[in-house]
């Protein structure tokens, strides 16, 4: 993650869904904080809606699957598209899963990979 490669890139990312994980079981958000800039959106709106699951009986898991490219924006960030599943069980145990391709965008900073934003 402290290594501006490609490779550096990617582990950042599995380090954000791995961490996104551990902020829903814990529904805690801070737990992204470092890992985002200030202006990525979907971060921000990630973490507010950690926030408003608090006392919510029900679960999201996010894999990683397969990565399908790695490249550089126009803006110059790098960018990182990946197979990820989310997986939702609301409180009676039904399950409902979704499987997107996101592309999170990558910017090195004061020597980290920090994600600037994500979509799907």
């Amino acid at each position: 993650m402290s290594e501006e490669t490609d490779e550096g890139a990617i582990a950042t990312v599995r380090y954000f869904i791995n961490a996104a994980n551990l902020a829903f079981a814990q529904r805690d958000s801070k737990l992204l904080t470092q890992l985002h800039t200030p202006d990525c959106g979907f971060c921000r709106g990630f973490k507010e809606n950690i926030d408003e699951r608090s006392g919510v009986a029900d679960s999201i898991e996010f894999k990683l699957g397969e990565i399908i490219q790695v490249g550089r924006l126009d803006s110059g960030y790098l960018a990182v598209e990946a197979e990820v599943t989310e997986l939702q069980t609301n409180a009676s145990g039904e399950e409902d899963r979704s499987v997107n391709d996101s592309v999170f965008a990558l910017e090195f900073i004061d020597d980290s990979w920090k994600i600037r934003e994500i979509s799907e």
